[in-house]
């Protein structure tokens, strides 16, 4: 089954079987992804948000979305689970500044660079 953005359930074929989903509120995701390269998380995030852009038919019309997806890397970004859910919130937040439809990878994207 390809991967969907739009449930825990759909989210769990963009992840490794070892990889855990949860929803944490509303449309919140958080994906706890242990032992990940920036290759592997670069691969979710194209995986999440292409799924998400699908679109949804539901009677005679066809609805898009989009995601926003933030990054926080244990232990650059925070060494307990509030401050990593801050930075992974702030990360999301910076994605929607930058036009939405996009991953924000905080420390990890620094230092691929």
């Amino acid at each position: 089954m390809p991967c969907c953005a739009k449930s825990p359930s759909g989210l769990r074929h963009c992840v490794r079987e070892s990889d855990t989903v949860a929803r944490h509120g509303g449309d919140e995701f958080v994906l706890l992804l242990p032992d990940s390269t920036l290759n592997g998380l670069q691969r979710v995030a194209s995986a999440v948000l292409a799924a998400a852009a699908k679109p949804i038919a539901w009677e005679d019309t066809q609805f898009t979305v989009s995601a926003s997806i933030g990054f926080a890397v244990f232990p650059q970004e925070g060494r307990n689970a509030k401050l990593l859910l801050e930075a992974a919130d702030a990360a999301m937040y910076r994605a929607k500044q930058a036009g939405r439809n996009r991953a924000d990878f905080g420390t990890a994207q620094a230092e691929s660079e």
